[in-house]
């Protein structure tokens, strides 16, 4: 089966991806960069985006309030989620110490760490996170580029009108869109063979 991204269907797409991680995003301290970058690099997993920040808030609300039996599984993979200062150590530091400790492990095995240790919603969503590259390549390594590109489509400068400022930013973000799109055409010609 060909593992194709699934594509951001327009901008409210991605809009409701950030609206419905929002809540947790914002418990968590985490930026639009980490958020949208985040969202991006999950898009195959999810139909919408939508149902992608659903999936990264679940997640995040599992980190901050685990279960007795989810905080010991996310202990016995060797997951340090906050720093000493109680400070949650970032997505990308998630995906790596994911990567980490279920590299392996079968796939049921991977699995049932996941849910043990997020439940079922979220363990889809730390899947997504982990796994996102294995078959795709680049994705994950991309991470931060997408997380940069984010952040730049936020650099417009705010002495400009506002209505230039959202084309600006809106143009930009299509663009990383087509980006995201032209990779997930060079990913679908190998996975076809």
């Amino acid at each position: 089966a060909s593992l194709l991204l699934s594509p951001i269907k327009d901008l409210n797409d991605l809009g409701y991806g950030f609206a419905n991680a929002g809540t947790g995003a914002r418990e968590f301290g985490l930026d639009i960069e980490e958020v949208g970058a985040a969202l991006i690099t999950t898009a195959s997993a999810y139909k919408s985006q939508r149902e992608a920040g659903t999936g990264l808030n679940t997640l995040l609300r599992v980190l901050a309030a685990p279960t007795e039996a989810q905080a010991t599984a996310m202990k016995d993979l060797g997951l340090e989620l906050f720093d000493t200062q109680g400070e949650f150590v970032g997505l990308i530091s998630l995906q790596n110490q994911l990567r980490s400790s279920l590299s392996g492990l079968t796939e049921q095995q991977r699995l049932g760490s996941l849910a043990t240790a997020f439940g079922a919603t979220a363990s889809k969503y730390a899947s997504a996170l982990a796994f996102i590259d294995e078959d795709t390549g680049e994705l994950a390594e991309n991470f931060q580029s997408i997380a940069t590109l984010i952040e730049q489509i936020q650099g417009v400068d705010t002495e400009i009108p506002l209505e230039i400022r959202t084309d600006v930013a809106k143009r930009r973000l299509e663009n990383l869109i087509g980006i995201i799109g032209a990779a997930r055409q060079d990913i679908a010609i190998p996975l076809a063979d």
